[in-house]
């Protein structure tokens, strides 16, 4: 693994009166609200983690989910397209991933927001990023969408201690 594989992010997504499809890759019982929120993460960690669907640099996937007092942060942080397709010998190794579970749906207090907590899964046939699999984002409802404001790509996060 490279050092250059370093994740933080925000997402935004639409909420919707109708009700949510099931997805079996939340696997905690959610309301439409909190599948709302977690489906916005789940979308996020696919498009950001999966660098086999990027042509350059400057084609960093999934920050039309970020909230812009992140979005120039997170967009250096991964132009490293040109790096890593050198560091692991090519393009069709990079990594892919195939799905994002949803292990926990956790309220915030005092704000419409969520800890989502996920475990994501890469193709094994090409390089799997150990070290982002158990991913902690927190998805806040803001100016009507859900934005991820916090992501810690290492570990999953706990709600704050009373």
């Amino acid at each position: 693994m490279t050092a250059g594989f370093v994740v933080a992010a925000l997402l935004s997504g639409c909420s919707s009166d109708k009700p949510a499809a099931k997805n079996d890759s939340i696997l905690v019982e959610v309301n439409d609200e909190q599948r709302a929120a977690a489906e916005v993460a789940q979308k996020f960690l696919k498009a950001v983690l999966t660098y086999s669907n990027r042509t350059s640099d400057e084609d960093v996937k999934g920050l039309e989910y970020v909230d812009q007092a992140i979005h120039a942060g997170l967009k250096k942080q991964f132009a490293n397209y040109t790096q890593a397709v050198q560091e692991v010998g090519g393009k069709e190794k990079l990594p892919e991933v195939q799905d994002v579970k949803v292990v926990d749906v956790i309220p915030m207090p005092d704000k419409k927001a969520y800890i989502v907590n996920t475990i994501v899964t890469y193709n094994p046939n090409r390089l799997v990023m150990d070290e982002f699999t158990k991913v902690g984002t927190v998805v806040t409802f803001e100016n009507n969408k859900w934005l991820i404001t916090t992501v810690n790509f290492r570990n999953q996060l706990a709600p704050a201690k009373k």
